[in-house]
């Protein structure tokens, strides 16, 4: 009954969408905040693998070393800060130079798809 009640309500919210699924899951989201029997519904087939996912980051965290955090915080960025509020100038290393041959085939297809998706995303 459940899986039924929550379908009945995502085609309303595609009716209301007017067949837009973006839109139609925001609205369900909504509606979920408002209506508890729709929320639970919409959880309970992924309850459980939520509870282990919550587990597993909280045993992960915890057996995460705690960090040590350095004494001034950020030794560079105090460097510079210095530096401009006295008038120096800063000597900044930029690192080694790049490899000035041409991209591998596999940059330069990751490129051209990058582009790819650049041109077909909405105007904003």
């Amino acid at each position: 009954m459940s899986r039924d009640y929550v379908e009945a309500k995502a085609l309303e919210a595609l009716k209301v969408a007017e067949g837009d699924k973006r839109r139609a899951a925001r609205i369900l989201q909504a509606w979920a905040e408002e209506d508890g029997r729709l929320k639970s519904a919409l959880v309970r087939p992924f309850f459980a693998n939520l509870c282990g996912f919550a587990v597993q980051r909280a045993a992960a965290r915890a057996a995460r070393p705690a960090r040590a955090k350095p004494a001034s915080g950020r030794p560079a960025l105090d460097a510079v800060i210095q530096a401009l509020g006295g008038g120096k100038r800063v000597e900044v290393d930029p690192g080694p130079v790049a490899d000035e041959g041409p991209a591998s085939v596999k940059h330069q297809r990751t490129l051209k798809v990058l582009a790819q998706a650049y041109k077909k995303r909405p105007n904003r």
